[in-house]
């Protein structure tokens, strides 16, 4: 069992489901599970205060009553535990003898929490420069997006055509890296290292056949030079149809530094205000 965590828009479907896609693999695509530890602000005009986005799990870790409480964590980690893996094993028997790659990009809100029940699972990690993130995200707000199209007249992803909104929304996405990768982070601490992977997007970008090898290998796929190769080259983003990529649609620039060319000065110095820290210690430097 893998779990493949990570922001949204950082590149989880192209590597779960495309680059991992093997015969000795089963994908299962964002069981949402992670979803129920969500912030309970999860719409950009609902805040953009760092308290908006703390988990439930959080602010209700003194509640007695409150069902997930850490005092009382001994009663259902185990059951969560089994509840994962038995859901698992009933849609996928086969996953027994294969290998299980979790895509659970949204779910990443829980990361820690299902590390925790879960010591002996594998932990993939694909980290993005969060400004390429918000650059992403920002296209979804746009009117032909294919995130408008799923949300509805009146869904999150509505447009943005002032600058005023423009900035709530940064705010508010620069905020939500900030708890997830946090959360993220705390996963990677905790976990086994042995059972550990951190990859960056910008390198399975640039040198997608060296940096997929080390992730199959992790993995313990039997995989030889020749079958990445393939993968890479198959599924490189060049491949794809000109009309499956560009402005609005869900495979977009995959461009790493593109975000340069999106906001204006002062967009781009609010967004390394609210995240350089972060950003810095994950080796992401300002502008």
């Amino acid at each position: 069992m893998v779990w493949l965590f990570g922001s949204p828009r950082s590149g989880t479907t192209w590597l779960a489901g495309r680059l991992l896609n093997t015969a000795e693999t089963i994908q299962w695509n964002e069981p949402y599970i992670g979803n129920h530890w969500v912030p309970r602000s999860f719409v950009p005009s609902q805040g953009v205060t760092a308290e908006n986005l703390l988990r439930m799990y959080d602010s209700f870790q003194q509640r007695p009553d409150y069902f997930f409480n850490e005092a009382y964590s001994a009663a259902w980690e185990p059951f969560l535990r089994k509840m994962l893996i038995h859901r698992l094993h009933l849609q996928h028997p086969e996953s027994l003898l294969k290998t299980t790659i979790i895509k659970e990009p949204n779910g990443s809100w829980a990361a820690d929490i299902l590390m925790r029940v879960l010591p002996e699972a594998k932990l993939l990690v694909l980290l993005r420069d969060p400004r390429d993130l918000i650059d992403s995200r920002m296209d979804m707000h746009t009117q032909e997006s294919w995130a408008q199209s799923l949300a509805g007249e009146n869904g999150a992803y509505r447009d943005l055509l002032d600058k005023n909104s423009r900035e709530v929304a940064i705010k508010y996405y620069c905020y939500y890296w900030n708890a997830l990768i946090d959360i993220i982070m705390r996963a990677i601490h905790s976990h086994p290292a042995s059972r550990t992977a951190v990859v960056k997007y910008e390198e399975l970008r640039r040198q997608t056949k060296k940096t997929l090898g080390g992730i199959h290998q992790f993995l313990g796929l039997n995989t030889t030079a020749e079958d990445v190769q393939a993968l890479a080259t198959t599924h490189a983003f060049e491949k794809l149809d000109l009309s499956e990529r560009g402005p609005g649609k869900f495979c977009r620039k995959a461009s790493p530094g593109s975000w340069r060319d999106s906001f204006t000065n002062g967009e781009i110095a609010l967004m390394e205000d609210l995240m350089g820290s972060r950003m810095a210690q994950l080796g992401y430097t300002s502008h």
